[in-house]
């Protein structure tokens, strides 16, 4: 199957309408052994959690039907074994696919209600892998990186104008054509990052306010693609550029995003901000609770405040001084652990995983930092999170990670998002001598010493 970054959509999320199922009929030649079929969407704009909508196991030949309950128009994804397809579901819809698993992308065929939509999301991942692709990082020049992009763009255009848009049901025909608007700017801020591979370190470049032209007449209360990433990012990328231009008072942002915004793209947007200031709010518990209440009390989703709520009531549960979360993880022998096990060390946790770039990245650092302690005054814990497991042992094998190398498996790793709330890794935090918190957001093993000093000097 191809392998390309698949954004996902969830525009009924926030809508709070009783779910109707979306029925497909899916039907698969050479089937793998076992195998089973699912059809897998977003829990929501915010957290952006994979749900499973419906799955079934599935024999070669065999039709099954799988029944999708969505409040309003979705992207979805199906899948089976190694293999996946884009969807795009609609309330009440019936949709027949089939396929033959040897030769995926060249048997599926669609049938039924919105096949149009999908046959032309096939066609587009088809045209995005046969489209020359250059890395941003390889460009240096802001005009020259604007052209390019500008072309792609434009080529992407001439691709849905060519499409049989008329068999396309309006709710898609309004997606498909936004999408081409919007995400591309993504593609355009990932200019402002740069990587240095030598040193390992990413950092940001100032670009200037014309380099951003299509953002600044972004429609920005665009209620139907308020929860599409690409459109969000859009918005994101206005916010920052025209609209809060680097203030940092969270007050002043949470107040310019609520008179600049409106309707679902205010929630999202509003939501979005506090979840990643959430630390900030914790520090200041009075402004926290403020903007937090505020926020549930002009949400027009629940499910979304809600979030927000948990989230908040969470980072309070993790500030310095409180017990350590309990989570537990594997050994490489199979053995339990759990943080409490520690207590009477400083216990330094890195959440990693094999798959993650800048984590692999790191160990070098933490290696070199583990070697300054001794291991009577600090425990080196890593925690491989999300992972496969047999990676994970070959990794060990090449790579010393000291005596405290966990997994965390599945149901491991849903207990410590549950209890620790892991947005990104790597994830670092430092647990004091007595089993409680010092930082639930700690520094990488490059700047991290003088803090994990002071704490063993402290015993």
């Amino acid at each position: 199957m191809l392998v390309l970054l698949v954004l996902t959509l969830l525009t009924g999320a926030a809508t709070g309408q009783t779910p109707k199922p979306a029925a497909i009929t899916f039907r698969c030649e050479h089937a793998p052994p076992d195998a089973v079929v699912a059809i897998t969407s977003v829990s929501d704009p915010i957290e952006w959690r994979e749900i499973t909508l419906d799955s079934a196991s599935i024999r070669s030949r065999e039709v099954v039907t799988l029944d999708c309950n969505v409040d309003g128009p979705t992207t979805a994804e199906l899948h089976i074994g190694e293999q996946y397809a884009k969807l795009f579901l609609e309330p009440g819809m019936h949709l027949t696919i089939s396929v033959d698993y040897d030769a995926f992308d060249s048997t599926l065929t669609f049938e039924g209600d919105g096949a149009a939509n999908q046959r032309y999301l096939l066609r587009e991942l088809l045209h995005d892998f046969q489209t020359p692709q250059t890395k941003y990082t390889l460009f240096t020049d802001a005009a020259t990186y604007r052209r390019y992009i500008d072309s792609v763009q434009n080529s992407h255009r001439d691709f849905y104008r060519t499409s049989d848009t008329l068999a396309m049901t309006p709710a898609f025909r309004h997606y498909a054509a936004s999408v081409i608007e919007y995400q591309y700017v993504y593609s355009l801020n990932m200019f402002s990052v740069t990587y240095d591979p030598a040193t390992q370190q990413f950092s940001n470049r100032e670009l200037p306010d014309w380099f951003y032209s299509s953002v600044r007449n972004l429609p920005l209360n665009d209620d139907v693609m308020a929860a599409d990433p690409h459109y969000m990012t859009a918005v994101d990328v206005y916010l920052d550029r025209f609209v809060i231009k680097g203030e940092n008072d969270l007050r002043t942002v949470d107040r310019k995003i609520d008179s600049t915004l409106s309707g679902s793209v205010q929630d999202v947007q509003l939501g979005t901000f506090l979840r990643r200031r959430i630390n900030a709010l914790v520090r200041d518990q009075t402004l926290g609770d403020s903007l937090v209440s505020a926020y549930e009390s002009t949400c027009t989703s629940p499910g979304l405040s809600s979030i927000i709520r948990g989230q908040y009531n969470l980072a309070l549960s993790l500030r310095k001084g409180q017990p350590a979360p309990m989570v537990s993880a594997i050994d490489i022998n199979g053995e339990p652990h759990t943080l409490q096990e520690l207590k009477g060390k400083v216990v330094y946790v890195d959440i990693w995983a094999t798959w993650c770039l800048p984590c692999v990245a790191a160990m070098k650092a933490s290696r070199e930092l583990r070697r300054e302690f001794s291991t009577d005054d600090i425990a080196f814990v890593y925690i491989a999170f999300e992972d496969d497991i047999e990676r994970w042992r070959s990794y060990l094998k090449n790579n010393d990670l000291g005596p405290h190398a966990w997994f965390a498996d599945e149901v491991m790793s849903e207990q410590i998002q549950q209890r620790i709330g892991v947005h990104g890794i790597p994830r670092y935090m430092i647990i004091d001598h007595d089993g409680n918190i010092h930082s639930a957001e700690a520094p990488g093993p490059d700047h991290v010493k003088t803090t994990l000093q002071e704490l063993v000097d402290r015993e």
